[in-house]
């Protein structure tokens, strides 16, 4: 299920609206049954965290210096708060009534903040939908990996069309976005042929 944070979430009196528009949603929320139980898991759209990506030497054998970055920006603790208690109203409908004996996991209504912050943060990953480790950028832009023909910046004849080039998560599965970006990289390879 996807879902927009409300527009008069406190949260947004700190940070502007990162949503790609007035429609597209801040969360996902996956209902699954484990046993007898149901579990919603809570994944953010819109994380305005970011990671990075180094290299560690010059020997290209060497594994990169990789910090994924995970919450490390305040939106996105007050967000994953939010679609926390979204996933809640949910599972407190009546279709659940009966079926929904507690909530597991933090629950940012009765934790203290700094429980639920640390919490999340011992236990968040990724949800399959890393990008922009290669981000693409304008045309004489200094920060960037690849230029907007997917050229690699610096190098000779090597271009990058995968989910790397994308500089920020989509407000949906990736998938697509791969698909619209493999398109574009045809046709900007074949006018350049």
């Amino acid at each position: 299920m996807f879902a927009r944070i409300p527009p008069d979430a406190p949260l947004f009196k700190e940070h502007r609206d990162p949503a790609a528009g007035p429609n597209s949603p801040h969360i996902e929320i996956i209902l699954f049954s484990l046993g007898t139980r149901v579990q919603a898991a809570v994944g953010l759209l819109t994380p305005q965290s970011r990671g990075t990506v180094k290299i560690a030497s010059n020997n290209p054998l060497d594994k990169p210096l990789i910090d994924l970055g995970y919450l490390t920006h305040p939106f996105d603790l007050l967000a994953i708060k939010e679609g926390a208690r979204i996933a809640k109203r949910w599972c407190e409908g009546s279709a659940y009534e009966g079926y929904i004996t507690g909530f597991l996991g933090p629950d940012p209504d009765t934790l203290p903040e700094k429980e639920f912050d640390n919490a999340l943060r011992s236990g968040a990953q990724t949800w399959w939908h890393p990008v922009g480790t290669a981000s693409i950028s304008p045309k004489g832009a200094k920060h960037g990996v690849l230029d907007p023909e997917l050229k690699v910046k610096g190098v000779k004849g090597l271009r990058v069309v995968d989910a790397s080039a994308i500089p920020y998560v989509p407000t949906a599965h990736t998938q697509a976005a791969v698909y619209v970006l493999a398109e574009r990289a045809s046709d900007i390879i074949k006018a350049s042929w």
